[in-house]
């Protein structure tokens, strides 16, 4: 309750660090304006009480766990928090994007050089498009992902949830991972635009679409059951990219770092066929122009590459909506200063807490 009536109130995220945890090297950000140097990094967590977008850059290749969570939670056993970022090949791509609806991230990098410098950025708000250029998971609002399985509950947090991975000019073979925890009527909704193909996925499964420019995952949670939650992995690889050919163009081949790239010279899109190995029946969608799609989406009957899909296909890809219901001109003025929320254009650098174990992932609601 507000026992200060009369002024202004705002959620608030506190986050409660043992008195022993031993917080070398580490760093803690606010979300709000964030946008560090490069910086040889170790532990970096950063905050916010309203969900947030982050980008980080690496100049190099190193390994890289990330947890929704406290650095302090991040290698403790009793916490058990699942990692939303696994990358332990030095040679693979090592930028994350991410929108993050939880009121903390973060990252170990384990760097045996010292050598490779990585910055963050990173806004207040979600940003419901995104690119392939970095490994991403979209994770529902208030995931923490612990033993306890609970959730951070804010009113800043939606119902409905959606983000969107687009190229123009790029396709990418995207490998998909899930761990749900979701009733039958609550599934995870995953739709290829490209392939015009839609899972609604209501347990684990791992996929990989095959060179997709434009891939959306959904979620509309269950409000008698605000503890069911979903997590889910995305890893772009073989970027494709593709050029068109004009009376006096010319066409070359992208190659290198971080993703293996090749050329198709090509005059009309490429045409891909789908081979149905369940008991789904394809609903391939007329080629229209549909002025009320987003970002001016045309449905073109798909190319045709053999992709075997998992169970619980169906293709309805034909009404595609997106909910945007965030509120990114929302200021809170914040009552105390152990909130995470920022209200100016600084990046801080935020000394550790030392005061009482809250207990599993230091969260207290």
């Amino acid at each position: 309750s507000n026992t200060n009536p009369g002024y202004a109130t705002a959620p608030m995220a506190v986050w409660v660090v043992s008195k022993n945890i031993v917080a070398d090297n580490t760093k803690v950000f606010d979300a709000a304006n964030l946008n560090s140097a490069p910086y040889s990094l170790y532990l970096v967590t950063v905050m916010s009480a309203e969900p947030f977008t982050i980008r980080t850059k690496t100049d190099g290749p190193m390994v890289m766990l990330s947890t929704l969570t406290g650095f302090d939670a991040i290698a403790n056993e009793n916490d058990d928090c699942t990692n939303v970022v696994v990358k332990m090949d030095d040679g693979a791509l090592s930028d994350v994007q991410a929108v993050v609806q939880s009121p903390l991230i973060t990252f170990f990098y384990d760097d045996r050089e010292d050598t490779t410098m990585t910055s963050l950025s990173a806004h207040v708000g979600k940003d419901t498009t995104l690119d392939f250029s970095g490994i991403s998971f979209f994770a529902s609002p208030g995931y923490i992902g612990c033993k306890d399985q609970k959730t951070f509950r804010s009113s800043l947090y939606d119902a409905t949830t959606s983000v969107t991975y687009a190229s123009l000019t790029r396709s990418y073979d995207v490998a998909v991972s899930s761990i749900l925890a979701t009733d039958a009527d609550h599934g995870v909704k995953i739709t290829d635009w490209t392939g015009s193909e839609t899972y609604t996925w209501n347990d684990p499964r791992s996929y990989t679409f095959t060179q997709t420019s434009n891939l959306e995952i959904s979620w509309t949670r269950n409000e008698a059951n605000l503890d069911e939650a979903f997590l889910v992995t995305v890893t772009p690889s073989n970027e494709h990219i593709h050029t068109t050919i004009g009376p006096d163009a010319t066409t070359g081949v992208t190659t290198g770092a971080p993703l293996e790239r090749t050329t198709t010279d090509s005059i009309t899109p490429e045409i891909t066929t789908t081979q149905d190995v369940d008991d789904r029946t394809d609903t391939v969608p007329e080629a229209t122009t549909t002025g009320s799609e987003p970002d001016d989406h045309i449905t073109e009957e798909p190319s045709h590459s053999t992709t075997q899909k998992p169970d619980g296909n169906t293709d309805e890809a034909s009404n595609h909506t997106t909910t945007n219901s965030d509120t990114d001109d929302h200021t809170d003025e914040e009552p105390m200063s152990s909130t995470t929320q920022g209200s100016d254009d600084r990046t801080d650098d935020v000394p550790e807490h030392t005061t009482a174990n809250s207990g599993a992932g230091g969260y207290t609601n």
